[in-house]
């Protein structure tokens, strides 16, 4: 797990630091080599490497390392396997519908059923990993619509290099660099990133891909996924909507404590939320928007919940200008628990009768809208 943390800050400060999803559109950055290696990626239909990666976290003396090796296939929009060639190694597969991560070293399994888009990985290719330990691949980010120059976008600053004669893209951010090294075709041949910060230490990850095919035709058999004899499947996904909320005692930021079980009669918005979490950072405005149009009727309440210091939290909140009815501390995460969140947003409907009704995982293309209608619904209910 200690592995997985590393992996999992690095990929979240990746894809935070450097989403261009709140970029001016009027920002561009035009240089030939970047723009072909953008539609190259862009336009993928399928994608084969062999690929090397090595994970190194050093703070004062202390130094961890990781290295792993895997065969990667990926055929848009959704499906995907990455075999580790390690015994004691993790496995990804999905077959468009269900996404399977095997642990061969503890010869377990977690099963999820997948939308029909391409694969989220920091809303969700990361969280299910995180339950396994598992060391993934910065390439996903890549194939995404407009993935290369979204993180160009946002970057501080972009250059494009030469390195023994090839080409290689250098983006800078706060402490964070990002090297992205091109073969003659422009292929991405490896990916550097290194993060140098001051309170949790110098972070380096290198991916090396090797005998990389594009646009060439795969096997279906290859995605299928065949669960080894004796493998024990890890918390199976279970649907709450529809069962009643479970009760709980948190106290707020401001030292009041909140029991969901004396709230009912009244509509209980619920957000798990970390100011880390680029996708909360987008969707605790809108909530906060939301939360301002029913300000006056007492029978809507919206909380968030988090387990971070609640002086960081406060922080946050007031910096991005956060107006909810309480903001709830949930210092040991038993309510995340109690509620089984894998993924970070969630958000959860409960209506007057504590029943959970509607429950929205990750960043919902259409919050603020469904979020309304739901609540406008269930206001008219007696």
């Amino acid at each position: 797990m200690k592995r997985f943390f590393i992996l999992t800050f690095l990929s979240c400060f990746f894809l935070v630091s450097f989403s261009a999803k709140n970029v001016s559109k009027e920002k561009k950055v035009k240089n030939p080599v970047i723009e072909s290696v953008s539609k190259l990626y862009n336009t993928v239909k399928t994608y084969k490497s062999e690929i090397h990666a090595v994970l190194q976290f050093k703070q004062g003396t202390k130094t961890r390392k990781v290295e792993e090796n895997f065969v990667l296939y990926l055929e848009m929009p959704n499906k995907i396997k990455m075999i580790s060639k390690s015994d004691t190694g993790i496995d990804f597969i999905s077959d468009g519908k269900v996404i399977y991560i095997i642990s061969k070293k503890d010869k377990a399994y977690i099963k999820r059923k997948i939308s029909d888009d391409f694969l989220d990985l920091e809303n969700f290719v990361l969280p299910i990993l995180s339950e396994m330990g598992g060391l993934g691949s910065m390439i996903f980010g890549l194939f995404e619509q407009n993935g290369l120059s979204n993180i160009v976008l946002n970057a501080e600053s972009v250059n494009v290099e030469k390195e023994n004669n090839k080409n290689v893209i250098v983006m800078k951010k706060k402490d964070a660099t990002v090297k992205l090294y091109l073969d003659d075709k422009n292929y991405i041949k490896e990916i550097k990133l290194k993060i140098d910060d001051k309170v949790r230490g110098t972070y380096t990850y290198v991916e090396e891909h090797k005998n990389i095919e594009m646009n060439k035709p795969i096997s279906k058999s290859i995605f299928s996924c065949k669960i080894p004899k004796g493998y024990k499947e890890l918390n199976p996904e279970v649907s709450l909507e529809g069962e009643k909320s479970k009760d709980f005692t948190l106290k707020s930021l401001s030292g009041k404590e909140i029991t969901l079980s004396k709230l009912k009669g009244k509509i209980v918005i619920l957000d798990f939320f970390a100011t880390w979490c680029g996708p909360c950072r987008e969707e605790l405005p809108i909530i906060s928007e939301v939360c301002q149009k029913y300000k006056d009727n007492k029978n809507v309440l919206f909380f968030a919940i988090n387990n971070e210091d609640e002086k960081k939290v406060k922080k946050f909140l007031e910096k991005h200008n956060i107006v909810l009815d309480a903001v709830l501390h949930d210092d040991e995460s038993k309510v995340s628990k109690l509620y089984n969140i894998r993924a970070i947003p969630t958000l959860i409907i409960i209506d007057k009768k504590g029943t959970i009704v509607k429950i929205f995982k990750g960043l919902e293309p259409k919050l603020k809208t469904n979020l309304t209608r739901t609540i406008e619904k269930l206001l008219k209910e007696k």
